[in-house]
Formats: structure tokens, C-alpha cells, sequence
């Protein structure tokens, strides 16, 4: 049995999934946040993702709502009609769209979003609203 990572039952190097997120130390993300936050100048982190989805008509419930997720990818720009964009696309540095980062769950060619991508985006927005973030 391998380590467990970070005191969530999660195995170290394992993937991260939306149970592990709904678990996360409240004080831990908030951490985070404000790093990304304030070394972006308000231009990333998960609050700023969570604001923007519920700008484009999402909910914080547990329903899957592909449309909004849908807007909310080409908002950040994540994908570009309907279509996600291959890693080579995708902007890593302050230039990026608002709410482009972080994004740790992105592969190498990105051609349609899964409902694990979606459940797990959807999982750190509630998570940044429960834990007041």
C-alpha cells in the first residue's frame, strides 16, 4: 500500500478525483488561492474560477450542467467552439484569459471534455464556496 497524500485517503500519485476535493482542508485551499490570486494580480485561482462559472449561468449544486461548463471553458479559454485546445494552445503565463489557471487537470491533447473534467472543476467551485473562499 502506498503513502496516503496529504491526509485524504488519496494515494500519493494517484489522480485527483471530486471526492478527494470535497475533502480538501479549507485552510489549505485558501492558501492556495490567495497565492495564485495574489501573485496574478486577480487574474487566477479557484475563487476567480468559481465566480466566472457562476457568471455564465452556473450552479454550486451537485447537478452537472454541461452547457455552463461549455461557457465557461470558452470564457476562459480552455476550448474555442465547442472544441478544447490541444496543450500547445493553452496560455501559461499572466496573458492568459481571467480564470485560465490553474488548470492541473489538463492532458496533452485535449479534444472534448469528459464528465470527470467537468465533476472535478464543478467540485473546487462548491469546495471554494463552502469553505467561504
Amino acid at each position: 500500500m502506498g503513502k496516503k497524500g496529504l491526509g485524504l485517503g488519496k494515494e500519493e500519485g494517484l489522480g485527483w478525483e471530486a471526492r478527494y476535493i470535497k475533502q480538501f482542508p479549507c485552510d489549505d485551499l485558501r492558501i492556495l488561492d490567495q497565492l495564485w490570486v495574489q501573485f496574478s494580480g486577480g487574474r487566477f485561482g479557484f475563487s476567480v474560477q468559481r465566480n466566472i462559472y457562476v457568471e455564465v449561468g452556473g450552479n454550486l449544486d451537485e447537478r452537472y450542467d454541461q452547457k455552463a461548463f461549455d461557457k465557461f471553458s470558452e470564457r476562459v479559454k480552455w476550448s474555442e467552439g465547442g472544441k478544447g485546445l490541444g496543450y500547445n494552445k493553452l496560455t501559461f503565463g499572466l496573458m492568459g484569459a481571467q480564470g485560465h489557471l490553474p488548470a492541473f487537470w489538463l492532458n496533452w491533447l485535449w479534444v472534448f471534455w469528459s464528465y470527470d473534467e467537468v465533476e472535478l472543476m464543478l467540485s473546487l467551485a462548491q469546495r471554494t464556496a463552502n469553505c467561504n473562499i
